[in-house]
């Protein structure tokens, strides 16, 4: 998991999110209200589960929302897909 922990530091390219928020169902559409927005796919990512549920990005954003630094979870993985 530290490899997974280092490349989102690394991708965040020195921002520090003060709030992070898993988005669920209806709330995906929040990622777009992300402004100066940094996308970091699961899959660029080593060790950490993919979602594969239709209608989740899976994805980290990480930007500003409402003028507070933010990371958000965009779509999860489910134990179901493990």
């Amino acid at each position: 998991m530290n490899r997974t922990i280092d490349t989102i530091i690394e991708r965040l390219e020195g921002r520090a999110p003060r709030i992070a928020l898993v988005l669920g169902s209806g709330l995906g559409g929040l990622v777009d209200e992300v402004t100066d927005a940094v996308r970091i796919p699961y899959t660029d990512l080593p060790v950490f589960p993919h979602s594969g549920v239709t209608g989740h990005a899976g994805e980290f954003v990480a930007g500003d929302l409402e003028g507070e630094p933010i990371l958000m979870l965009a779509g999860r993985s489910h134990y179901y897909e493990q």
